[in-house]
């Protein structure tokens, strides 16, 4: 991986070096962890379950997604997930609402950054 490349993840919020030595400087792994989360449906249930009103589900979410995210590396989602997490283990549910749209915003950085990276579009991944 380029040093522009690692710079671009890390301007993202994917801390691209110690997900690489998690994953023993193997880049081809690394590849095909980000593709994995990005394509699961999770941060999507997440956003479903705001939408509906799901307290014990959106908990549930967030505590994985902080958790993935975390051991990715992605360590802007994380941050934002534990402080979510941490809000509603406090009963202070509406406030953790208030960060989705950080939320969404870290996803739709780190994702279009780590697509340009690893040129998922060319074994058939959907940029949408």
């Amino acid at each position: 991986m380029q040093p522009e490349q690692k710079e671009k993840l890390m301007n993202a919020g994917i801390q691209i070096e110690d997900t690489l030595e998690r994953c023993m400087g193997n880049e081809e792994l690394v590849d095909r962890l980000l593709c994995k989360f990005f394509r699961e449906p999770v941060f999507e249930e997440y956003l479903e379950s705001v939408r509906a009103g799901d307290r014990d589900r959106f908990y549930k979410l967030a505590h994985t997604l902080k958790g993935t995210c975390g051991n990715l590396g992605m360590k802007a989602m994380a941050d934002i997930f534990a402080k979510q997490v941490t809000l509603y283990r406090e009963d202070r549910y509406e406030e953790a609402l208030s960060y989705c749209g950080a939320a969404e915003e870290a996803y739709r950085r780190a994702r279009q950054a780590a697509w340009e990276i690893f040129r998922w579009h060319q074994s058939g991944f959907s940029e949408s």
